[in-house]
């Protein structure tokens, strides 16, 4: 709601994420400022000076350009793998503005699930645990926002959703990403151009 309420400014970052964010098939946006000169380290990569970083998965490549165009002040830059234009037609001499967005690379994720039998273990438990990790993942769930970019992911978050639907004897759960490297961890950090994705057949129940 925040967020929702900010894309109604010009100029900040928050004004930015919104409208992005807001735009029809976007699954995940994320919107970093560096307001110095030199370059800046951030999540992994590299913003240049007096510059965004706008990366976006999903959404179509005009309505992105054209928000950006809507929401940007001039003479601040923009970063990102793919440039995307919008031209304003509005104006007698129509002038074209180019922007750099980066369309994240996907980042699989694993996850692994060690639960003890017990008397009470319903028959369908391993397809209960992972409808509610996905869920979960993919904030489908009441209680967690979706996995995303730039963001530190911890094995932890998928506790509740794996108690909820009826295991009594929870051993471990962890993560790993990528998920065909198996490297089974309690934390993930997820860099600003890369977009986590889970699949049903990389949760693992033992």
């Amino acid at each position: 709601r925040y967020n929702s309420v900010a894309a109604n400014a010009r100029g900040s970052v928050n004004a930015l994420y919104g409208a992005v964010a807001n735009l029809e098939g976007v699954l995940d946006a994320l919107v970093l400022e560096n307001t110095g000169n030199a370059p800046k380290e951030e999540w992994g990569v590299t913003i240049p000076g007096h510059s965004v970083w706008i990366a976006v998965a999903g959404g179509n490549d005009a309505d992105i350009a054209e928000a950006i165009y809507r929401k940007k002040d001039a003479g601040c830059g923009t970063a990102g793998n793919t440039q995307l234009t919008y031209q304003d037609t509005g104006l007698p001499w129509q002038p074209i503005y180019a922007y750099n967005i980066e369309r994240p690379a996907p980042l699989p994720f694993g996850v692994r699930v060690t639960i003890r039998k017990t008397g009470s273990t319903s028959h369908d438990i391993v397809e209960k645990i992972k409808a509610a990790i996905l869920a979960d993942f993919n904030g489908e769930s009441s209680d967690a926002l979706r996995v995303g970019m730039a963001q530190n992911v911890y094995a932890s978050r998928f506790y509740c959703p794996t108690l909820g639907v009826g295991v009594q004897d929870l051993q471990s759960i962890e993560i790993a990403a990528p998920a065909t490297e198996e490297q089974w961890v309690d934390m993930v950090t997820v860099r600003a151009d890369q977009e986590p994705v889970l699949d049903v057949d990389d949760i693992t129940v033992i």
